[in-house]
């Protein structure tokens, strides 16, 4: 009984030391509502992005994912914090070019805000994660905006994530080649957490007590 107590504990407390940092991973489908050029005074129907064509209406499927131990890089007070470098997000357009997936690395920004003032009795919260490269530059972000305020309960990085909580739901994506650049603005439609794979050591962790367990239940039979 002593040796099986000993065992439960020792996977416990691996369990929880392995339970102190969770990478997360969203799933997201968004359609394409509006496209522009740099300064947003000129609006087109369609546009080309590595040399393929994106029109209004398409849809671009996309995923990003984020470390919840990642330590706060900036901000401001309790209310706004930054977290640097915190994952990775990429997309596709049906039919289309994928983005995101440049061979060099990309630099990802992950800022948090709850009840952030914005005007007298105003408050909001918003989830942004961005991701960008450049030569040439290259800059996509998921926005999350809640003007209520009430959507988290603090600015630490969330751990769940739920569409309807927001109000403006949009993914952006910024291409800038020489003098050209082309903004394409597209709503989320869905958003879907994706279920988190065990990892080896977990793996392991649960294989070496199952293992010790069996020894001693064979000990037991012996005696």
């Amino acid at each position: 009984m002593r040796m099986f107590k000993l065992v439960v504990a020792a996977m416990l407390v691996a369990g929880a030391c392995s339970a102190r940092a969770e990478v997360i991973t969203y799933d997201f489908s968004a359609s394409v509502a509006q496209i522009s050029n740099r300064e947003g005074d000129e609006s087109f129907d369609e546009t080309v992005i590595k040399g393929m064509s994106v029109g209004i209406g398409n849809t671009v499927h996309g995923r990003f994912s984020y470390d919840t131990s990642a330590p706060v890089w900036g901000g401001e007070g309790d209310y706004w914090k930054v977290y640097l470098n915190v994952g990775a997000l990429s997309a596709k357009f049906d039919n289309g070019p994928t983005i995101g997936d440049r061979p060099e690395p990309y630099t990802t920004l992950l800022d948090t805000s709850n009840n952030y003032p914005v005007g007298p009795g105003h408050w909001l919260d918003s989830f942004t994660f961005s991701s960008y490269t450049s030569s040439p530059g290259e800059y996509l972000y998921v926005q999350l905006v809640d003007l209520t305020g009430k959507t988290f309960s603090n600015s630490a990085i969330p751990e769940q994530l739920t569409l309807d909580e927001f109000f403006q739901r949009n993914f952006y994506y910024y291409m800038n080649v020489g003098a050209d650049e082309v903004h394409v603005r597209a709503e989320i439609t869905s958003l879907e957490r994706v279920a988190a794979v065990p990892e080896p050591e977990t793996y392991g962790m649960l294989l070496g007590g199952l293992s010790v367990l069996a020894a001693v239940a064979r000990r037991r039979r012996q005696v």
